[in-house]
Formats: structure tokens, C-alpha cells, sequence
């Protein structure tokens, strides 16, 4: 939907986190299999395009999120 190769998120888990999402809460400022540091994204938005709409699709990063 977005062009990203499947492979390629996957590696970016692994390397993050092993892909262990349990194990990575809680023990820094970054959270999640893609490490994602709450601090300092929340609040922002991402701009994503989607091949199957041909449109921008738009995402805030929330704590929820």
C-alpha cells in the first residue's frame, strides 16, 4: 500500500528490538520492535503515500498510536 518492502521492515525490526516488542518497553525513552522514541515524535505527522488511493495519507503520532 505505502511501497515498502516487507523484507525491509522486518530487518529494521530486527535490528531494533530482535523483534521482541514485550522486552523493549519500558527500558528507555524508545518503545516497540522499530523503536520508536515517544519523546521526541509525538505529536508530529507523518506523510505516507498510498499506491492503491494515489493520495497522501496523513498519521499523527500519538501515545495511543
Amino acid at each position: 500500500m505505502y511501497g515498502l518492502d516487507v523484507n525491509l521492515l522486518k530487518a529494521i525490526a530486527c535490528q531494533e528490538s530482535g523483534g521482541n516488542h514485550y522486552g523493549h518497553l519500558g527500558n528507555g525513552p524508545a518503545e516497540g520492535i522499530m523503536q520508536i522514541e515517544k519523546s521526541v515524535h509525538i505529536g508530529e505527522t507523518v506523510t505516507a503515500y498510498n499506491f492503491e488511493t494515489g493520495e497522501n495519507d496523513y498519521f499523527e503520532i500519538t501515545s495511543d498510536n
